[in-house]
């Protein structure tokens, strides 16, 4: 049985592996440095907005972030989360960015590769 951090770290490099042209945004910054800032600073679903309408690989990000959340019964999408109570927003978004900071870290370890 594996825990949580090897579940996290599992999803998260296989991302990586499959969608390596989303590190850099349109504008040529990193997505993957952005993404966990801004749901510190702008929460959840405010930049799940932001990435929906940016599209590309900030689109491909938060689409997976949120096939975590949902592997992990913690959110089934972004309409399920809308609806959900304080608490449940607050551990979907503790656990957006533990993960957000894996992709984040595997993200920076494939550029170094490549």
């Amino acid at each position: 049985m594996r825990n949580l951090e090897q579940i996290r770290a599992k999803h998260a490099l296989d991302f990586i592996n499959e969608e390596k042209n989303v590190i850099t945004g349109p504008d040529g910054g990193n997505i993957l440095s952005k993404l966990p800032t801004m749901i510190v600073a702008d929460g959840l679903l405010a930049t799940a907005a932001f990435a929906k309408a940016k599209g590309g690989g900030y689109e491909k990000t938060i689409d997976n972030i949120f096939a975590h959340l949902r592997s992990q019964a913690i959110a089934a999408g972004i309409d399920d989360l809308a609806g959900k109570g304080a608490l449940e927003l607050q551990r979907a978004t503790a656990e957006a960015l533990a993960y957000a900071n894996y992709i984040k870290r595997f993200g920076k370890a494939k550029r170094k590769e490549d």
